[in-house]
């Protein structure tokens, strides 16, 4: 009985995933592309912010990605479903380009803090 019930469990498992008409993703390493962050509020919706633009650096799979944010270098693994096109890879990074980068919002490294006695 049981192996019935496994058998037909699989054999609907195999018809959905057949049926799923998912393309796969046509990023290409050295690609520009902005990232999705999802923005913590109070209300029960998930909200997402658009930052960038990134280079893709290093493809693992068909759907994972290794990015690198262009003013500080720092690489992260990002699955294709939180990316979208910025523009083509021939494009030109200008300081125009990285001032945008700086100021979008990614936040910001705290140094070191400076203590003040109220007396």
């Amino acid at each position: 009985m049981h192996r019935a019930i496994n058998e037909n469990r699989e054999h609907r498992r195999n018809l959905q995933n057949n049926r799923r008409n998912g393309s796969k993703p046509n990023f290409s390493l050295g690609d520009f592309v902005l990232v999705s962050n999802v923005l913590k509020r109070s209300r029960p919706k998930l909200s997402v912010r658009w930052s960038g633009p990134h280079r893709i650096v290093e493809v693992f799979s068909d759907h994972i990605f290794a990015i690198q944010h262009l003013i500080t270098q720092a690489q992260t693994e990002v699955h294709s479903s939180r990316l979208r096109f910025y523009g083509d890879s021939s494009l030109n990074i200008s300081e125009d380009l990285c001032a945008q980068v700086a100021f979008d919002g990614d936040g910001y490294e705290i140094e070191r803090f400076c203590w003040m006695s109220l007396e």
